[in-house]
């Protein structure tokens, strides 16, 4: 009895162990684009509109609030959803299309897993579709 006792406490600490890891190591980190983009395409999800972005300033500020948002990781890739606000396709010089992001309203998908973001996202998503409403 006893050993069947310590035998399910052991499993139950290596489980909750084991969550805390994961969910701390994948909590607070940040986005990171470490090429230089050179164009940027906005795709408007409530309006289908495309528009390329080639203002390097505007790509800076895009590029600077991106690497902003603080990033928690699901613990699952994403298999599909629906709705979304912006899609962004970043395109760096070598003209390769190394990032596709979809920003919602609650986070953004990204390499086909689903990250929760801080407030930040909101904010990027008004800013860049403001910029398309601008440039379209």
């Amino acid at each position: 009895m006893k050993k069947k006792k310590i035998l399910v406490i052991g499993i139950i600490l290596i489980v909750v162990i084991v969550c805390s890891w994961i969910l701390l190591h994948e909590t607070g980190k940040r986005f990171k684009i470490d090429k230089t983009i050179k164009e940027i395409r906005i795709r408007n999800g409530n309006t289908g509109n495309m528009v390329n972005i080639n203002d390097e300033y505007q790509i800076e500020v895009v590029i600077n609030r991106l690497n902003e948002l603080e990033l928690k990781k699901s613990l699952f890739p994403v298999k599909s959803y629906t709705g979304w606000k912006v899609i962004l396709d970043l395109y760096p010089e070598d003209g390769s299309k190394d990032y596709a992001v979809t920003i919602r309203n609650d986070g953004i998908i990204y390499k086909n897993y689903y990250y929760g973001t801080n407030k930040e996202t909101v904010k990027l998503q008004d800013y860049l579709l403001e910029v398309a409403e601008k440039n379209g």
